[in-house]
């Protein structure tokens, strides 16, 4: 409550409960000259109930200096409400009484008037004060009420009964406030948060001269679970506000909080009110959840590509990284990469290249890959989806064809086998003969059956051995045929299974060859042999069904019979089921299988097979010819490569995949010095000795 009092009295007392007003003194008693003494309250006294006076008017008397004062004494004795008036006299007087009239009131009225009805003298009045409304409430004794005694000389040099002292204006003005201080809560500044968040709420007051909020005034409301730290109480922007903060909220759920009543007061002695109207902030501590599936497939060896798939929920972003994957187990050579997904919270993880011959391969994933948005991260994974990594040990004829010399007399011959890694185990190399491709005949020639070879733990090659009877005359062939292998506990397999071998004859009369091709791949069935001999004549022999020899027939030759007798061969080579080949003048000729357009003639089918060597690509010279399983290449006499056939892998390396039926010009801004066709890719030599690879590459043989 703010009071303000303007009382003109030669002697003001105020009796407040707890406390009194000081004056500024008059001037001299002795001074006899006309003035005006002021005389005012100090600010900051007390009530009997506790409020405080925030400020105090001046007091003001005009008077003469002829007679003792007057004294008059307001007193404000009850919240403003009681009034005491008390007069004072040394002499007789004829002062009339005082009653209710004689007090001029603005925004309030007097109730209960007591005094004297005598002469005045040392008479006191109370009455009861009260206010209509908050606001200045003022009380004023009207001029001219309050009279000196007469002094006899005065009056009869005056004759007049006019009081030498007239108390012009005497009055109390007090302001009436009951409007307690006002209390406004911002925030929270975080609405979301976990543990680790730090919620705080700005409390601001206005019109408070005392601000006492503390800990234990703040009532923390939670839901769920929620619990969290004493709340902290600290100073905040201003002076009058203050900061509250919540920490370490542990569980799930909401959280606000209440501020009680009382947490400040006004001048007038109001109470800040209860404040519970409060924003909730979300407690989250659960972090994201993370479901892997996979692997997939279960088993698989390097070229399998594995796949694991990771779900999130729960989170609002996703920050999977090559570098957060952990791999547990056989992981010899894997590669990661994380697959692109337009759904960011669902991401594959692939991983191939694994070398590991036996052994199972398994994730983790480390924290840390995920947000919500309480800014918990999500959990790390442990180890997960177990896949069996099994890469066979391959075992193959070290070439797949070779020409030796007959000696004279018995002589021992070796077939060399070699493994794809050092034998993980004990290995048995199971092999025969194959006597409808093989001229050589057991026991005549040799000594050869079909049998087995231990390739012991850790040795990278092994050897097959037989005798030849070199009292034979004559020239043969043989074909050998790996027809199994196994290791204990390991997976194993055949690569190159084929393998032809000419034991040549040099004495007189037997023919002599300088080249010699061998095709068919890995299949018996289209197993063919072309050489050309000395004197450039070509002799074919082996698999016919498609017209692969050469010879007008589709009928298995068991030895080296002449094709295409009329032309003198340059270079020849033999493709899976037919055969190319570069005769005098550099002009290219092709027979056998056409189903891909393999012969470069124009067409292709299943029937359009060719019995004989024909013409290909008629206007264009070739230097070089080379076939794979069903395309051809070759390089012109200008260094230039075309090639034609089968291309669903791109082996042709025109930059499609679809089948050539003629020469295709390749990479035409390059000069090519040689070529070599492999079952589905191709690779060549450039003039400038670079090499250059295209078409599939399952077993990375780009």
């Amino acid at each position: 409550m703010n009071i303000l009092w303007i009382l003109p009295a030669l002697l003001i007392a105020s009796s407040l409960g707890v406390g009194s007003c000081d004056l500024l003194k008059k001037k001299s008693e002795n001074d006899t000259s006309d003035r005006i003494v002021d005389l005012a309250l100090r600010p900051n006294l007390s009530t009997n109930t506790g409020h405080a006076i925030t400020s105090a008017g001046g007091l003001e008397t005009r008077y003469t200096n002829d007679g003792a004062p007057i004294p008059v004494t307001l007193e404000f004795r009850s919240r403003g409400t009681l009034v005491s008036v008390t007069v004072f006299d040394e002499a007789t007087s004829s002062q009339r009484a005082l009653d209710a009239s004689d007090f001029e009131v603005v925004n309030a009225t007097i109730a209960g008037f007591t005094g004297a009805d005598a002469s005045g003298v040392g008479a006191s009045y109370s009455f009861v004060l009260n206010p209509n409304a908050d606001g200045l409430v003022s009380v004023r004794l009207a001029a001219g009420v309050v009279r000196s005694v007469v002094d006899s000389s005065a009056e009869s040099d005056a004759g007049s009964t006019s009081p030498l002292m007239n108390v012009e204006s005497n009055n109390l003005l007090l302001v009436l406030d009951r409007v307690a201080p006002t209390l406004v809560v911002t925030g929270p500044t975080r609405t979301e948060g976990n543990s680790a968040t730090a919620f705080s709420w700005s409390a601001t007051y206005s019109d408070a001269d005392v601000i006492s909020l503390k800990a234990s005034d703040i009532a923390v409301i939670t839901t769920g679970d929620v619990a969290c730290a004493v709340p902290k109480v600290s100073s905040g922007s201003t002076s009058a506000t203050r900061s509250v903060v919540l920490e370490s909220c542990t569980g799930d759920g909401t959280v606000k909080i209440e501020i009680a009543g009382s947490t400040a007061r006004d001048y007038a002695g109001n109470f800040a009110p209860l404040f519970d109207l409060t924003t909730a902030a979300t407690v989250d501590n659960t972090p994201p959840v993370i479901t892997v599936q996979g692997g997939l497939p279960v088993v698989g060896d390097k070229n399998t590509l594995f796949r694991w798939q990771v779900a999130y929920s729960g989170a609002v972003t996703t920050d999977l990284k090559v570098s957060d994957i952990e791999l547990v187990g056989s992981a010899e050579g894997c590669s990661v990469a994380i697959g692109s997904s337009m759904d960011i919270y669902i991401m594959d993880i692939y991983i191939n290249g694994c070398q590991a011959l036996m052994g199972t391969l398994s994730i983790r994933i480390r924290s840390g890959t995920a947000e919500d948005s309480a800014g918990n991260r999500a959990a790390a994974v442990g180890t997960t989806g177990a896949v069996a990594v099994e890469n066979p040990v391959f075992v193959s004829f070290a070439t797949a064809s070779d020409v030796v010399e007959k000696s004279a007399g018995v002589a021992t011959h070796t077939v060399d086998l070699v493994l794809s890694e050092p034998a993980p185990a004990d290995m048995t190399v199971s092999y025969s003969l194959s006597p409808q491709y093989s001229t050589a005949v057991n026991p005549t020639n040799h000594n050869m059956t079909s049998g087995s070879v231990l390739i012991p733990r850790g040795a990278s090659s092994g050897q097959v051995s037989y005798q030849y009877q070199g009292a034979s005359s004559g020239s043969k062939a043989l074909q050998f045929v790996l027809s199994g292998v196994s290791a204990f506990g390991y997976r194993t397999a055949v690569d190159r299974q084929v393998m032809r071998r000419l034991v040549k004859d040099s004495g007189a009369g037997d023919v002599v060859y300088k080249t010699v091709s061998v095709g068919g791949g890995l299949y018996d069935s289209n197993g063919h042999v072309c050489a050309i001999t000395k004197d450039d004549k070509l002799r074919c022999w082996g698999s016919n069904g498609s017209g692969q020899l050469g010879d007008s027939t589709q009928t298995r030759r068991l030895r080296p019979i002449p094709i295409d007798t009329s032309a003198n061969y340059l270079k020849i080579s033999t493709g899976g089921d037919f055969t190319c080949g570069i005769v005098t003048g550099n002009k290219l000729k092709c027979w056998g299988g056409n189903s891909s357009g393999q012969l470069g003639n124009g067409v292709s089918g299943i029937g359009a097979y060719q019995l004989q060597p024909v013409p290909i690509d008629a206007t264009e010279s070739y230097l070089e010819v080379g076939t794979g399983r069903a395309h051809g290449c070759g390089i012109t006499t200008g260094y230039k490569l075309k090639c034609w056939g089968s291309n669903a892998y791109g082996q042709v390396g025109d930059g499609t995949t679809d089948d050539r039926t003629v020469p295709t010009p390749i990479d035409a801004a390059e000069n090519y010095a040689h070529v070599s066709l492999g079952d589905r890719h191709t690779c060549a030599l450039t003039t400038g000795q670079k090499i250059k690879c295209w078409g599939a590459n399952s077993e990375y043989q780009l």
